[in-house]
Protein backbone atom coordinates (compact mmCIF):
# COMPACT_ATOMS: atom_id res chain seq x y z
CA UNK A 1 0.00 0.00 0.00
CA UNK A 2 0.82 3.20 -0.23
CA UNK A 3 1.95 6.07 2.15
CA UNK A 4 -1.49 8.09 1.00
CA UNK A 5 -3.36 4.85 1.68
CA UNK A 6 -2.45 4.29 5.10
CA UNK A 7 -3.02 8.21 5.99
CA UNK A 8 -6.66 7.84 4.42
CA UNK A 9 -7.50 4.72 6.50
CA UNK A 10 -6.34 6.10 9.92
CA UNK A 11 -8.49 9.15 9.57
CA UNK A 12 -11.25 7.60 8.81
CA UNK A 13 -11.09 5.04 11.67
CA UNK A 14 -10.09 7.96 13.94
CA UNK A 15 -13.48 9.88 12.48
CA UNK A 16 -15.45 6.85 12.60
CA UNK A 17 -14.71 6.25 16.57
CA UNK A 18 -15.40 9.59 17.56
CA UNK A 19 -18.32 9.67 16.02
CA UNK A 20 -19.50 6.21 17.73
CA UNK A 21 -18.27 7.83 21.46
CA UNK A 22 -20.17 10.62 21.44
CA UNK A 23 -23.03 8.95 20.77
CA UNK A 24 -22.50 6.74 23.45
CA UNK A 25 -21.56 9.71 26.03
CA UNK A 26 -24.57 11.30 25.49
CA UNK A 27 -27.07 7.91 25.82
CA UNK A 28 -25.20 7.02 29.18
CA UNK A 29 -25.98 11.33 30.15
CA UNK A 30 -29.72 10.38 29.19
CA UNK A 31 -29.84 7.23 31.25
CA UNK A 32 -28.34 8.62 34.17
CA UNK A 33 -30.18 12.10 33.78
CA UNK A 34 -33.69 9.84 34.55
CA UNK A 35 -33.83 8.67 31.37
CA UNK A 36 -36.29 10.32 28.64
CA UNK A 37 -39.40 10.34 30.47
CA UNK A 38 -37.85 12.77 33.03
CA UNK A 39 -36.03 14.86 30.38
CA UNK A 40 -38.94 14.85 28.07
CA UNK A 41 -41.25 16.01 31.00
CA UNK A 42 -38.82 18.87 31.88
CA UNK A 43 -39.16 20.03 28.01
CA UNK A 44 -42.79 19.75 28.06
CA UNK A 45 -42.66 22.57 31.02
CA UNK A 46 -40.37 25.00 28.60
CA UNK A 47 -43.24 24.71 26.31
CA UNK A 48 -45.78 25.65 28.36
CA UNK A 49 -43.24 28.82 29.40
CA UNK A 50 -43.03 29.08 25.52
CA UNK A 51 -47.09 29.57 25.53
CA UNK A 52 -47.96 31.94 28.53
CA UNK A 53 -44.59 33.92 28.29
CA UNK A 54 -45.65 35.59 25.18
CA UNK A 55 -43.96 33.36 22.61
CA UNK A 56 -40.55 33.43 24.43
CA UNK A 57 -38.29 30.93 23.09
CA UNK A 58 -34.85 30.56 24.36
CA UNK A 59 -33.59 30.47 27.58
CA UNK A 60 -29.71 31.01 28.72
CA UNK A 61 -27.89 29.43 31.86
CA UNK A 62 -27.23 32.89 33.19
CA UNK A 63 -30.70 33.58 33.76
CA UNK A 64 -32.13 30.47 34.27
CA UNK A 65 -32.13 27.86 36.94
CA UNK A 66 -32.61 24.44 34.60
CA UNK A 67 -34.42 21.37 36.22
CA UNK A 68 -32.52 18.62 36.56
CA UNK A 69 -32.23 16.39 33.91
CA UNK A 70 -31.56 19.41 31.19
CA UNK A 71 -29.11 20.72 33.95
CA UNK A 72 -27.00 17.17 33.62
CA UNK A 73 -26.06 18.04 30.20
CA UNK A 74 -25.06 21.49 31.05
CA UNK A 75 -26.36 23.05 27.92
CA UNK A 76 -25.41 26.80 26.12
CA UNK A 77 -28.89 27.36 25.95
CA UNK A 78 -32.53 25.91 26.09
CA UNK A 79 -35.03 26.51 23.09
CA UNK A 80 -38.19 26.12 21.04
CA UNK A 81 -38.17 25.09 17.56
CA UNK A 82 -40.59 23.54 14.79
CA UNK A 83 -38.72 20.62 12.98
CA UNK A 84 -41.02 18.45 10.49
CA UNK A 85 -43.61 20.22 11.86
CA UNK A 86 -43.29 19.06 15.25
CA UNK A 87 -42.82 21.46 18.18
CA UNK A 88 -39.27 20.28 20.28
CA UNK A 89 -37.05 21.50 22.23
CA UNK A 90 -33.41 21.87 21.83
CA UNK A 91 -31.00 21.38 24.32
CA UNK A 92 -28.04 22.70 22.67
CA UNK A 93 -24.79 21.43 24.56
CA UNK A 94 -22.42 23.20 22.08
CA UNK A 95 -22.37 25.91 19.41
CA UNK A 96 -20.06 27.76 17.25
CA UNK A 97 -18.27 24.98 14.65
CA UNK A 98 -19.27 22.28 16.41
CA UNK A 99 -23.09 22.46 17.16
CA UNK A 100 -24.02 18.95 19.52
CA UNK A 101 -27.16 18.48 21.54
CA UNK A 102 -30.61 17.10 21.67
CA UNK A 103 -33.47 17.40 20.28
CA UNK A 104 -36.66 16.26 22.48
CA UNK A 105 -40.45 16.15 21.41
CA UNK A 106 -42.69 16.10 24.37
CA UNK A 107 -45.37 15.26 22.96
CA UNK A 108 -46.37 12.33 21.14
CA UNK A 109 -44.68 12.27 17.57
CA UNK A 110 -45.87 10.56 14.55
CA UNK A 111 -44.61 7.20 13.80
CA UNK A 112 -41.27 6.67 12.00
CA UNK A 113 -40.86 10.55 11.78
CA UNK A 114 -36.66 11.86 11.62
CA UNK A 115 -35.97 15.18 12.09
CA UNK A 116 -33.63 16.95 9.88
CA UNK A 117 -31.89 19.83 10.20
CA UNK A 118 -29.68 20.94 7.21
CA UNK A 119 -27.04 18.72 6.61
CA UNK A 120 -26.29 17.86 10.68
CA UNK A 121 -26.39 14.04 11.64
CA UNK A 122 -29.32 13.25 13.83
CA UNK A 123 -29.81 10.12 15.44
CA UNK A 124 -32.42 8.66 18.06
CA UNK A 125 -31.83 7.72 21.68
CA UNK A 126 -35.18 7.08 22.80
CA UNK A 127 -39.03 7.43 21.62
CA UNK A 128 -39.21 11.28 21.38
CA UNK A 129 -35.60 12.22 21.80
CA UNK A 130 -32.73 12.46 18.91
CA UNK A 131 -28.99 13.85 19.37
CA UNK A 132 -27.56 15.69 16.50
CA UNK A 133 -24.01 16.84 15.51
CA UNK A 134 -22.85 19.05 13.10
Amino acid sequence: MRPCTHIIIWLALFVAASGCGRRQKFGAKLQAAGGSAALKQECAGFLRLHEQTSGQYVWMPRNTNFPPAIASFQPQAVSITRLDDVLMVDVQVTGGFDHHGLLVAPSPTPQGIQPRRGSWSIWQLADGGWEYGE
